[in-house]
C-alpha cells in the first residue's frame, strides 16, 4: 500500500499530472487507441493514485518532467518512434548509394555514412593503395563523391548522420550537395558523429588529427556555425563508446563522457552561446555490453535522483547541487538524446 501524502504534496501531484496531460495532448501525433494483442486498451501512462503517491514526484515523476526517470518527452515513443538507422559504409560512392536506396525502400527512416579509414586519417584516395580503399567504409573525398553517394536521397526530409571528425569536411560536402539541388540548409538534419575530439585523444587515436587546442577551437566553431546556418543539425555527439571499448568500465565510461560533455558546454558558454540554443543539439553515444544490470545502472545515471558515487551525477542533479557553479547549472538544465548499440566484440566473446 502506498504511503499517504500530505495535502501540499497532493496539490503538487495534481499540478504535475495536469501539466503532463496538457503536454501529452499537445505533442501526440496520433489519437488512435493503442491496445494489446487481447484487445485491451493500453493507457499512455500508469502510476500511483494521487492519495498514495508518496515520493513519486521525486523518485519517478511524469514523462518530460524532472527527474526524467520516465523519459525526457511527454509522449515518449508513443508520440514519435526512434530513428531506424543502419550504420553503413562500403566501397565507392555509387556502391554506397545502391545500398542506402535499398534500405530506404525497406523502410529505414534515417541514414548514416561511414567513410573509408583513409578519410578518417586525412588522406586523399590517390595517396592510398587501391586495394585498401573502400574496405572499411565509403571513399568520400569530394563534394561530387557526396552528391553521388546521396543520389536519389531526399536530404531535405531524411536525417543523415555523418561519421565526420574535425575538420568536418563531410558536412561541408552535404551542404554543397544541398546547394546543387536547391535544398535550403534550414531543412538539413542529422548529426556530426565522431565530433568528440576528447574521446579520440583518449581512446580512438585514428580520428585524432589535430592538436588538442586546434581541435577544441574547430569544434566550437563548428557548433556555432551549425546553430546559425544549419539549425536542425546536431554538431556534437559525445562518445562513451570509445572509452568503454578502450577498457573503461561502464561506470568509468559514463563518468568520462559526462566530464567531456561538461567541458564542451563550458567552451560554448565561454564563446557566448545561449544554453537554450546549443544544448538541444548535443547528443550522446554509448556502448551496451552483456553486463545487463551494470548497463541498466549506467543508463539510469542520467536520471538517478540520488547519486551514490561521484560518477553517478545526473544532469538535473548537477544543476541543483549547491556547490555547482552557475555555468554548470546552466549547462545541466537540459537533457539530450542518445544512441546506444552493442559492440561487435561482445558477439565474438559470446560466440
Amino acid at each position: 500500500m502506498g504511503q499517504r501524502t500530505n495535502p501540499e504534496s497532493t496539490d503538487l501531484y495534481d499540478q504535475s499530472r495536469t501539466q503532463w496531460e496538457e503536454e501529452y495532448d499537445r505533442d501526440i501525433q496520433s489519437g488512435d487507441t493503442v491496445q494489446n494483442r487481447s484487445g485491451i486498451p493500453i493507457q499512455p501512462l500508469y502510476g500511483p493514485a494521487r492519495e498514495t503517491a508518496g515520493s513519486y514526484l521525486d523518485t519517478l515523476g511524469f514523462p518530460g518532467q524532472e527527474p526524467y526517470t520516465r523519459g525526457i518527452y511527454p509522449t515518449m515513443h508513443r508520440g514519435k518512434s526512434w530513428s531506424q538507422r543502419q550504420l553503413i559504409g562500403q566501397g565507392t560512392p555509387d556502391e554506397y548509394n545502391e545500398r542506402v536506396l535499398n534500405l530506404i525502400d525497406a523502410g529505414t527512416t534515417a541514414i548514416s555514412l561511414i567513410p573509408c579509414n583513409s578519410v578518417y586519417r586525412g588522406n586523399d584516395c590517390d595517396d592510398v593503395p587501391q586495394p585498401l580503399l573502400g574496405t572499411c567504409g565509403t571513399v568520400i573525398n569530394t563534394a561530387g563523391h557526396m552528391d553521388s553517394a546521396l543520389d536519389g536521397v531526399d536530404i531535405g526530409s531524411i536525417s543523415t548522420a555523418m561519421n565526420d571528425p574535425s575538420p568536418f569536411t563531410l558536412l561541408s560536402f552535404v551542404l554543397n550537395t544541398a546547394d546543387r539541388r536547391g535544398v535550403s540548409w534550414q531543412r538539413i538534419s542529422g548529426t556530426s558523429n565522431q565530433s568528440d575530439y576528447l574521446s579520440h585523444y583518449v581512446a580512438n587515436h585514428m580520428f585524432f588529427r589535430l592538436s588538442l587546442e586546434g581541435a577544441r577551437r574547430i569544434l566550437v566553431d563548428h557548433i556555432a556555425f551549425c546553430l546559425e546556418q544549419v539549425p536542425h543539425w546536431n554538431p556534437l555527439s559525445v562518445v562513451g563508446q570509445h572509452m568503454q571499448q578502450a577498457g573503461a568500465t561502464p561506470a568509468e565510461a559514463m563518468g568520462f563522457t559526462l566530464s567531456s560533455a561538461l567541458q564542451y558546454g563550458r567552451d560554448c558558454l565561454n564563446r557566448g552561446m545561449d544554453p537554450d540554443d546549443f544544448l538541444p543539439r548535443f547528443t550522446f553515444f554509448f556502448d551496451i555490453s552483456l553486463s545487463l544490470f551494470e548497463e541498466v545502472a549506467k543508463e539510469r545515471v542520467g536520471c538517478d535522483h540520488e547519486p551514490c558515487t561521484p560518477l553517478q551525477i545526473s544532469w538535473p542533479d548537477l544543476r541543483r547541487r549547491p556547490d555547482t557553479s552557475a555555468t554548470t547549472q546552466q549547462y545541466c538544465s537540459r537533457l539530450h538524446p542518445s544512441h546506444c548499440r552493442n559492440p561487435r566484440w561482445i558477439a565474438v566473446i559470446a560466440h
